[in-house]
């Protein structure tokens, strides 16, 4: 129990700098709203695998194109780095969709009026051991018939600053 007590905050941690990241780029200079063919929840967890992996450079190419012009591979694949130690020995179990709905985006970079807001319960395993399930909200617009992923607009204003996200 108390292992689990301890491990809670990391959890938690990690993913408020999921969050915080927050899907496949297009080198379409007129993007298109094409239905994906992936459906959204495993989108996301192919974006969680990437990130729990230290796949960060595979996690950028699906962010949304008008965010990777704002925020440089290098730096989004350093910050997250930096965070690499509070996801060590961390596995996706696994990733459950409660709700897709539309909503409003004016989000820095992203032409787009409206997104995916993705509602998941997400369990994750530390060393093999399976930890509480947490629900979170992700947001992902359609491109080109691929998913996207978005940054909060305070990520991008912090990248943006030079600096990382906490």
């Amino acid at each position: 129990m108390i292992f689990a007590m301890r491990l809670r905050p990391a959890l938690l941690l990690i993913l408020s700098c999921l969050l915080i990241a927050g899907c496949g780029g297009s080198g379409s200079s007129k993007p298109t709203t094409t239905t994906p063919t992936e459906n959204v929840g495993d989108f996301f967890k192919r974006y969680i695998g990437y990130e729990l992996n230290g796949q960060y450079a595979q996690a950028w190419k699906i962010l949304h194109p008008g965010q990777q012009k704002l925020v440089h591979r290098n730096a989004y694949v350093k910050c997250q780095r930096k965070k690499t130690n509070s996801v060590a020995g961390i596995k996706l179990k696994s990733v459950k969709v409660l709700e897709v709905s539309g909503a409003p985006t004016s989000n820095i970079g992203v032409p787009q009026k409206t997104y995916e807001a993705v509602t998941m319960k997400i369990t994750l395993e530390k060393n093999g051991v399976k930890q509480p399930s947490s629900t979170v909200t992700y947001h992902a617009i359609a491109i080109d018939g691929h998913w996207v992923w978005l940054l909060r607009s305070t990520a991008v204003a912090v990248y943006l600053s030079g600096a990382c996200p906490a």
